[in-house]
């Protein structure tokens, strides 16, 4: 019982993770505007590359978060596990890892180029490596509880399984 309280909060922090990433990827650009419409040409091609990473990022957030939704209805916090709750969480998990793998190396990329950039005094902004560094932090978070809770669900499923099992075995016989 300790084992499924766990489970439920692991699943509440990831799903309100979620939220903010998805929340995240809306606001991710505003910051950079003014690269657009103040800057120089580097700081141009900079901001659509960026749009490129934020169009990524905000499927990439869409995505677990329709799945995390899903999962609400599919009994993942009910005492007997399905097993559609149980699979569409570890293909939410495998598919959001091969995508988070992939966001993490951009992110320090561009991080990385955003130091590069010659600013003029009116683009210097905290905030714009701030939503930059964020957007690595939640992406990590994010993977690591996805992770996390799937591993401890599974676990769950096959305890639920054995002990209806057991259940059954001591019906009958």
């Amino acid at each position: 019982m300790r084992m499924l309280k766990k489970n439920n909060f692991i699943f509440w922090v990831a799903f309100v993770v979620a939220v903010a990433y998805f929340v995240l990827s809306l606001v991710f650009m505003t910051d950079y505007y003014s690269f657009f419409y103040d800057g120089t040409n580097q700081t141009v091609q900079f901001f659509k590359e960026l749009q490129i990473l934020n169009r990524y990022i905000f499927m990439q957030s869409l995505i677990v978060l329709v799945s995390m939704i899903l999962l609400l209805p599919t009994g993942l916090k009910a005492n007997n596990y399905s097993l559609v709750s149980i699979v569409l969480l570890l293909l939410s998990t495998i598919y959001m890892g091969i995508r988070m793998t992939n966001t993490l190396p951009t992110i320090t990329y561009f991080i990385a180029k955003y130091h590069q950039l010659t600013l003029s005094p009116n683009l210097v902004a905290s905030s714009q490596l701030t939503v930059l560094e964020l957007a690595k932090l939640m992406t990590i978070v994010l993977l690591v509880l996805l992770v996390i809770l799937t591993l401890e669900s599974i676990v769950l499923w096959f305890r639920t399984r054995q002990r209806r099992k057991q259940n059954s075995e001591v019906s009958y016989g």
